[in-house]
């Protein structure tokens, strides 16, 4: 524990495991990324609202050119490289297993997202 006691992780290539609540939100996507109403096309994100802060740090700085230090994140937007929870699992606390890396795309929002490799309801 470091930085105000929360937990320091590390991006990919670390494995790493989170808990929190999802839920999911839609944003405006392309062409324009301002808004859903006047014609940019929905896209939606799945959150990680997490149950403590962690401070994200880069393990190898030589080898990393996209991702960048985060101190007190208290939100992942995640990805599932298999199927995710069911709607009714959303609701409940959930333990994430995967890597971490940071924003770097229009698409990308939150600072830090997550490529979750396994889940499980707690």
């Amino acid at each position: 524990m470091s930085g105000h006691g929360w937990e320091t992780v590390f991006y990919e290539p670390e494995e790493v495991e989170v808990s929190g609540f999802l839920y999911e939100r839609i944003y405006p996507g392309p062409p324009e990324y301002m808004s859903v109403e006047m014609g940019d096309r929905p896209e939606e994100a799945v959150i990680l609202a997490l149950k403590e802060p962690i401070n994200v740090e880069i393990k190898n700085q030589e080898e990393d050119g996209l991702n960048e230090p985060e101190k007190e994140v208290r939100e992942l937007q995640v990805s599932f490289s298999d199927s995710g929870p069911s709607s009714d699992q959303i609701k409940k606390e959930i333990v994430l297993k995967g890597t971490l890396y940071h924003a770097h795309t229009a698409h990308h929002r939150r600072k830090v997202l997550m490529m979750v490799e396994n889940w499980k309801v707690k």
